[in-house]
């Protein structure tokens, strides 16, 4: 009876007013869905984005690796000649590719137990690191060093962006520490390398 006098006032038939909230409600109902819409899409956008960018660093890992073993004298004699250490050329072949096996390994727990972005900035603290050192062996020497041109052209461009781009993605206690585990990876790689690729 109050939405029939509400619509007497109206100066339309009771029929008409009800027409009129349905039709509402159906627009209402548009502009949500459109909305949900455009948010999955949105969702489905960031997470490809950070599923390409996760597997740039296997690809990019496996471009420094054959630097490492053609560029040059060869890394492994390279590192007999500045450092007397012998790797040879297949063992620094075979501790590669479990390195980028396990880095595939490593991309796929952090997507499977929702830590991706972690992930990048621990893969982009490495790469940058490992970039670093690369440089700083070029400058010691007075030359070039295999990786080098991978390490300036390509690892040190994708590690500052990563740690750029994802530092407002979480807080500062965990963006931290997943740079903090990068530097770990290094040094371990340092240290198995100063070995020659030994444990």
């Amino acid at each position: 009876m109050k939405n029939s006098e509400g619509a007497a006032r109206d100066g339309r038939p009771y029929n008409s007013a009800r027409l009129d909230n349905t039709r509402r409600r159906i627009a209402q109902s548009k502009a949500v869905c459109s909305y949900l819409g455009w948010e999955a899409r949105e969702t489905f956008l960031n997470n490809t984005n950070i599923a390409l960018w996760s597997w740039l660093f296997p690809i990019t890992y496996i471009i420094h690796i054959a630097e490492e073993y053609f560029g040059g004298e060869g890394y492994s004699a390279y590192l007999l000649r500045v450092s007397g250490v012998h790797f040879s050329p297949v063992r620094f072949l075979v501790i590669q590719s479990v390195a980028v096996v396990l880095m595939i390994v490593g991309i796929k727990l952090a997507r499977r137990f929702n830590f991706p972005i972690l992930m990048i900035v621990i893969m982009g603290a490495t790469v940058l690191f490992n970039a670093t050192t690369h440089v700083l062996s070029a400058i010691r020497e007075g030359g070039y060093g295999p990786g080098l041109a991978t390490s300036v052209l390509i690892w040190a461009p994708l590690g500052v962006a990563s740690l750029v781009n994802f530092r407002n993605s979480m807080s500062g206690r965990r963006y931290w520490m997943g740079i903090a585990i990068g530097l770990g990876i290094n040094l371990i790689v340092a240290v198995v390398t100063m070995r020659g690729g030994r444990w």
